[in-house]
């Protein structure tokens, strides 16, 4: 930004584009449910991979737990 003020140029900066759905003319437009980008990425990615990590690290304690039991780790 430094750099535009020494060489007289304005900054801009982009403004996010808001998506924006048609409305389609139907019986069930009233239930449906628009969800945010935010809450589509937490939905859709980031609580499936909580979700993997959690079963993940829980099978592998029990099976640490096996270990122990068999050898005395």
């Amino acid at each position: 930004m430094e750099i535009t003020f020494e060489i007289n140029i304005e900054h801009k900066l982009h403004e996010k584009h808001i998506r924006r759905k048609n409305k389609q003319f139907d019986k069930n437009v009233k239930n449906k449910i628009v969800k945010s980008h935010q809450k589509s990425f937490r939905i859709d990615y980031f609580l499936y991979i909580v979700d993997k990590v959690t079963i993940t690290f829980q099978s592998r304690f029990e099976q640490f737990k096996i270990y122990e039991d068999n050898c005395g780790f």
